[in-house]
């Protein structure tokens, strides 16, 4: 072989990593693994947290969806004043709740879920116009959504 080609040959070894290895090899420890099985190793750790994730979406799921449900049986009378302001904080948590099971089930691709987030984003929202529209004049009020306040007594 002549010179110039084994200049070539030695340019072509990546004495770093060849460094690296013998370094290893001297403080005993086994070698690198390749990329791949590292690769490997990284996805399966990643598909175990998105399990994981997704179980306490469908948990946080369930939780808005019964207070969603809930709602229907408010006990108190929410015609005016405090008692209204409650309802509508808790109309408005139905609302919110969805809107963050949606972000959540659109992080992790779990289209069904966010089909049933958005059905409870909708359904909040026409808990809340139904109480706030007649107050504000644009629907037609009756007797129990006629005020936002009580009438002092």
């Amino acid at each position: 072989m002549n010179v110039m080609a084994e200049v070539r040959l030695m340019s072509d070894v990546d004495w770093k990593s060849k460094l690296r290895e013998i370094e290893r090899e001297y403080d005993g420890l086994p070698p690198e693994p390749p990329a791949s099985v590292v690769r490997t190793k990284k996805l399966a750790e990643q598909a175990a947290k998105d399990r994981i994730a997704r179980r306490w979406v469908l948990l946080r799921l369930v939780l808005v969806l019964a207070l969603s449900v809930a709602i229907l049986f408010w006990p108190y009378e929410a015609q005016c004043g405090a008692r209204l302001g409650g309802y509508l904080a808790a109309s408005a948590i139905v609302v919110l709740g969805g809107l963050w099971i949606g972000v959540l089930s659109w992080h992790y691709r779990m289209p069904e879920t966010h089909a049933v987030s958005m059905l409870i984003v909708i359904w909040g929202l026409a808990v809340l116009a139904r109480e706030t529209l007649p107050r504000i004049g644009y629907a037609r009020p009756d007797a129990a959504r006629a005020t936002w306040r009580c009438p002092a007594k």
